[in-house]
């Protein structure tokens, strides 16, 4: 027998509590809003506390007897994996928290963001300053599609019309000059930070015929889209009343016949460049 004297009834619920606490102890580190490294350096800190307090409730053996060494080992053996698995549940929470936040704010259709997103990125006052234009783009004749192939052909539709949409402005403008959101329906909005040299004529001119180009199997219909863009400077930066102006240039563009762009001029919210 590895222990000369039998074990007390006492030290194995004492290990048993020991383990218990360090649980409850780290089950309510958990819930504490501080970066992961902090939170698993305070269950530590807690752990050698308790492991220390426990081997209190034991003077009868020493640090150096054998049992003393059994009784360390096991209490070593319920911190280290305590501690183990309060990193891997840190670990695992995090991983849903960041799943269901991708889920809150992405279309679950084009896993482009959504309005959700939108209306966050809206009350950020970092987007209001470093976004040079909002435009609100709109997919003609959309309901046409819906109506003559079915909803799944219209899912394609939109989904595919979006992923162009974006790999044409992130080819213009690069991958951190813009974001892309999904409105509602057929609509999505782009807010854009810079032009990269280009004018914004352009740069939807380029966009409208990209789209043009795009070929569907079995849909016989040519995509295009209308759209409305206006600028934050000329709004005091407020991204809500420059999305107002980007959208009703956007009816503009769908009352005069689609597939055109209306682009409010920088200097006067009251001018509109039409092409």
């Amino acid at each position: 027998m590895i222990l000369k004297t039998p074990v007390p009834i006492e030290i194995p619920l004492l290990v048993f509590a020991s383990g218990f606490l360090n649980y409850g102890a780290t089950w309510l580190i958990s819930f504490i809003k501080k970066p992961p490294l902090i939170k698993v350096s305070l269950a530590a800190v807690v752990m050698l506390v308790l492991e220390r307090l426990f081997g209190y409730f034991l003077p009868a053996y020493g640090l150096h007897t054998t049992q003393g060494i059994i009784i360390a080992t096991m209490s070593a053996i319920f911190f280290i994996s305590a501690v183990d698995r309060f990193n891997r549940s840190l670990i695992a929470r995090k991983a849903d928290v960041d799943d269901l936040k991708l889920q809150a704010n992405k279309d679950e259709l084009t896993q482009f963001y959504n309005l959700y997103h939108l209306n966050k990125d809206f009350s950020s006052h970092q987007l209001n300053r470093q976004t040079l234009a909002i435009a609100v783009i709109d997919l003609d004749y959309f309901k046409i599609v819906n109506d003559q192939y079915g909803h799944s052909m219209g899912n394609q539709v939109l989904v595919t019309f979006s992923q162009h949409l974006h790999q044409g402005l992130k080819l213009e403008l690069g991958e951190d000059n813009f974001e892309l959101y999904r409105y509602g329906g057929e609509e999505f909005v782009v807010t854009i930070k810079t032009l990269k040299e280009k004018s914004m004529v352009a740069l939807f001119d380029m966009l409208q015929t990209s789209i043009s180009n795009v070929d569907i199997t079995s849909l016989d219909q040519k995509l295009s889209f209308s759209a409305g863009i206006a600028y934050l400077a000329n709004h005091d930066f407020d991204p809500v009343k420059t999305f107002d102006i980007a959208d009703k240039l956007l009816y503009v563009a769908k009352t005069s016949g689609r597939e055109q762009t209306r682009i409010e001029k920088l200097e006067s919210a009251s001018e509109i460049e039409e092409h």
